[in-house]
């Protein structure tokens, strides 16, 4: 099953909001391989992350189960100190389908409370240049049609409208914008994501 999820628009942040937020700023985000042991935690955020629509544990499991042919990544803010799988740095999560020489987004969550802080991009881009690196030269997602934080962020990507599925998200039956970015195997394409990431604040680091 498809059925990818935008990255939601922020959210104006109340004052406990803020004083979480100025703690974040002393923390490192890490991109991580999701690992089973990060599905429970994945499966409660997605009602948050996702009013409608959500995921469920068994729908990620099934991804997982892919192997090869799917990249998943989990987002943690990781202060100093903090275990190497603390799952409760667990910020955002994001995930990608290979079939022959073309890509697909499956899903781009992060939770709100941290959203605008350029997260979901640094996903996508790990998520994109894995693409490129397993071959593929092409890249499509699907994303509802009134989320326009996540449609500016694919377009900043490379990604142009190709067609409107009616109906596309399942039970709400919300339309969906297909877009795709096409060639992504290119040393355009490569430069285009680097020019991207060098204007995201803070420092990230993606694991093996």
């Amino acid at each position: 099953m498809t059925r990818p999820h935008p990255h939601g628009a922020p959210t104006e942040p109340d004052q406990d909001q803020d004083q979480d937020q100025d703690q974040d700023l002393d923390q490192d985000l890490v991109l991580a391989p999701m690992r089973w042991w990060h599905v429970a935690t994945v499966a409660e955020l997605e009602p948050t992350v996702f009013a409608t629509d959500p995921w469920t544990a068994e729908l990620f499991w099934s991804e997982l189960a892919q192997g090869d042919r799917r990249r998943y990544l989990t987002a943690l803010w990781r202060p100093q100190g903090v275990a190497e799988h603390d799952l409760a740095a667990i910020v955002g999560y994001a995930g990608l389908a290979l079939a022959d020489d073309g890509a697909y987004i499956q899903t781009v969550g992060v939770v709100p409370r941290i959203r605008g802080r350029g997260i979901g991009a640094r996903l996508m881009i790990a998520l994109l240049r894995y693409a490129r690196q397993a071959g593929a030269r092409s890249c499509g997602l699907e994303v509802r049609t009134d989320n326009h934080a996540a449609r500016a962020l694919y377009s900043r990507l490379g990604f142009v409208d190709i067609g409107v599925r009616r109906g596309y998200y399942q039970p709400s039956g919300g339309d969906a914008y297909v877009m795709r970015a096409r060639p992504i195997d290119t040393v355009g394409y490569a430069t285009l994501l680097d020019e991207v990431e060098r204007a995201l604040p803070g420092r990230v680091r993606l694991e093996p």
